[in-house]
């Protein structure tokens, strides 16, 4: 109730917290709406494309691929510099040391 009180002594009407209620997680778990239902799936075909997987591939083919991918990059070694804001951070620090 005091809740309830809270919402409405801020200017929400009851219009406004029927809304709220309807993001709640409660509700989304209990009703499952069907942007929610369809988001893991979404997502699942996203990262199938990006990988260049087949679609509809079982769990255990899809990590046997992603593990020989994760290994083979592993023996290339690093490809990339550090990240700038790495470098930047060295170098304060060493400016910092200094200073002392």
């Amino acid at each position: 109730m005091a809740r309830v009180w809270l919402v409405v002594r801020q200017g929400f009407d009851t219009y406004c917290i029927g809304k709220l209620k309807l993001r709640a997680l409660t509700y989304l778990h209990k009703e499952r709406p069907a942007w929610r239902v369809l988001a893991p799936k979404k997502l699942e075909a996203a990262v199938v494309t990006a990988y260049g997987l087949p679609a509809g591939l079982s769990d255990d083919p899809v990590l046997e691929r992603l593990l020989a991918r994760n290994l083979a990059r592993a023996a290339e070694g690093p490809k990339t510099q550090p990240h700038m804001s790495l470098a930047i951070a060295r170098r304060w620090c060493i400016l910092m040391a200094s200073e002392r």
